[in-house]
């Protein structure tokens, strides 16, 4: 069997058990010194990025069953080239304090040594997921809208003084007036 089917194999197994509410296949395909990145801020998602070693992945996989609940899982796609692979996965989740159930496709890019997962990246629509379950303001809600647009900083924009109201003109002549410089010529 080749590395590329082993590792084929080994994922298709530890996705299809994640499918069935077990991740422990999940953390057991992993090295001891996996690094995690949930490519998501930090803001949002008390479980988000970059997590080093078995145990730290452990307690994030924790963090995510105590905060949300699989409702349907699949595995769409394995894409398996060597030592790299692409899952798109996703299905229906629930996020448990707010009660709200929504859609969500992730992408998983994940490097594999020797038969276990060394890097695991997952990436998902994070502000699409804030805005469906109508999480608390955050730096992050507060910063973006829906369609990835920033939003500006002051809900209100200033008053305009008078003469910023005014027409150009009418503004120019309400400026202050320079004073005029005088030089002296000396004799």
């Amino acid at each position: 069997m080749t590395d590329q089917t082993g590792n084929r194999d080994l994922l298709a197994r530890a996705y299809a058990a994640y499918s069935q509410g077990n991740g422990q296949p999940l953390l057991e395909a992993m090295a001891e010194d996996v690094t995690l990145e949930l490519c998501v801020p930090v803001e949002a998602f008390r479980f988000a990025g970059p997590l080093r070693g078995r145990a730290t992945v452990a307690r994030a996989m924790q963090e995510i069953r105590e905060d949300y609940d699989w409702l349907e899982f699949r595995l769409h796609d394995l894409l398996v080239q060597g030592d790299l692979a692409v899952a798109l996965t996703g299905g229906r989740i629930r996020h448990r304090a707010t009660n709200k159930a929504f859609d969500l496709s992730l992408v998983d890019v994940v490097r594999m040594r020797g038969g276990k997962i060394v890097d695991f990246k997952e990436y998902f629509d994070s502000l699409g997921a804030v805005m469906k379950i109508g999480v608390p303001k955050t730096a992050f809600t507060d910063f973006m809208t829906p369609g990835g647009k920033r939003r500006r900083a002051r809900q209100r924009p200033k008053a305009k003084s008078k003469a910023r109201r005014a027409s150009p003109k009418a503004a120019k002549k309400a400026r202050p007036k320079k004073a005029k410089r005088t030089v002296r010529r000396r004799s």
